[in-house]
């Protein structure tokens, strides 16, 4: 069953590319929602790894694509996938990304925003996160700014730095994520965290 599965899937991810119709046909055609949002995930997910070419077009088809999948599980993946491929290749379309992550959480809530910020230079996460609308946004996308120097490098003095430019009541979320990534980075060596955190200016220390 399975192994069927994952030749429907393969399948449907290659014919998107030049036969869009047939590949939804092919999933709309499978027996219950959760499948048919799976196999239609596969579709968004191959169309998103080439979302730097013709990108507004995509994102268009993309964006119709994730509102006809009815299971929401899915629905909420299929917009993340396209606010992912689009903050690693075009961190640039910053409301595109917005609006993917946005339709993302409605449906259910990944922390798209959070994530997204992993992938994006430091500079465009800031254009981001400042154009977000609601607080609860807001904070998701300052907070994964401050992982990322946390978890990946390791960096306090970055990581500081960079929550530093950040806007005055978002600067704790980004201290929290930075926190986090801190202790997720050194989680073999205690004793270098606890270091680090003594690093962070005492206010958002706790």
């Amino acid at each position: 069953k399975y192994h069927n599965l994952h030749c429907i899937y393969t399948n449907v991810a290659s014919l998107a590319k030049d036969n869009l119709l047939e590949a939804k046909n092919i999933c709309s055609q499978l027996k219950d929602e959760k499948l048919i949002g799976e196999c239609n995930f596969y579709i968004a997910s191959s169309i998103a790894m080439d979302i730097g070419k013709d990108t507004s077009k995509k994102i268009d088809l993309l964006m119709n694509l994730c509102k006809e999948i009815s299971h929401i599980s899915w629905r909420s993946e299929c917009y993340y996938v396209l606010a992912d491929e689009l903050a690693m290749t075009k961190p640039e379309y910053f409301r595109e990304i917005a609006n993917a992550c946005r339709e993302s959480n409605l449906a259910i809530d990944y922390a798209c925003f959070d994530h997204v910020t992993y992938l994006m230079p430091v500079e465009k996460t800031l254009e981001l996160c400042n154009i977000l609308k609601s607080i609860k946004e807001k904070t998701d996308c300052f907070r994964g700014g401050g992982y990322i120097f946390g978890w990946r490098y390791g960096d306090i003095v970055l990581g500081t730095s960079t929550c530093d430019k950040f806007p005055a009541e978002y600067k704790k979320n980004c201290f929290k994520g930075l926190s986090e990534g801190i202790g997720r980075h050194f989680s073999h060596d205690i004793q270098t965290a606890i270091s680090s955190c003594n690093e962070i200016p005492i206010e958002f220390r706790d």
